[in-house]
């Protein structure tokens, strides 16, 4: 018996989203009895942290697409202000939403 394939949700999209970027920072595929194993290799703690709420057993813990921009912006933003701690920042609007610049 062919089991159903489990309906495509946003919540679903952002656990598969999980799985790819656990796989990208460990360089290793997360197996699922492994999953939280490759996430104690995560040093970033931010990183690490968004990962834990991407694959999260409950659908409704998830982020959502925009929350999980707006982290991975500000981990980006922390990283090239430490890089570069004598550019100035600039608020700027882009695409009906606000980010950080350097000039």
């Amino acid at each position: 018996m062919t089991r159903a394939p489990l309906p495509t949700t946003p919540s679903a999209d952002m656990f598969s989203f999980g799985i790819l970027a656990i796989e990208v920072i460990t360089g290793h595929v997360p197996a699922p009895k492994q999953r939280y194993k490759r996430l104690g290799t995560i040093e970033h703690a931010s990183l690490k942290k968004l990962c834990q709420k991407l694959i999260d057993e409950s659908p409704r813990a998830r982020p959502a697409s925009t929350e999980t921009l707006h982290v991975l912006d500000d981990i980006k933003t922390k990283a090239e202000y430490t890089r570069c701690p004598s550019k100035r920042r600039v608020k700027r609007k882009i695409d009906g939403g606000v980010h950080l610049l350097y000039t």
